[in-house]
């Protein structure tokens, strides 16, 4: 999965998928929440989001709900007064993906 790059943006989030038995789904360079763990200490982030499709949805599907979902919450009002309430707001977007079909 790892890191997906919303189409006419530079937003990006990280993907983690899990099989069927609840297990994270480890990619060539180790396991995606690994990752993401260290990019939060990296780059100083201060806020984590998790989003989290529903059912019967298959991967593509998935990635396109993130896409829609991550841009219209990094473009709200809420997104833009946030630096404001949190020093040096940088946040970190997360996707989840399981094998809901």
């Amino acid at each position: 999965m790892g890191f997906e790059t919303i189409s006419g943006s530079n937003l990006q989030y990280g993907l983690i998928s899990f099989d069927a038995d609840g297990k994270e789904v480890p990619e060539p360079n180790g396991l995606m929440s690994q990752r993401l763990i260290d990019k939060a200490r990296a780059d100083g982030i201060t806020n984590v989001f998790f989003f989290c499709h529903g059912w019967k949805g298959d991967m593509p599907a998935a990635k396109e709900q993130y896409a829609l979902w991550i841009d219209a919450f990094a473009n709200s009002k809420d997104s833009a007064s946030a630096p404001a309430k949190f020093s040096e707001f940088r946040p970190l977007y997360i996707g989840l993906h399981w094998p809901s079909l």
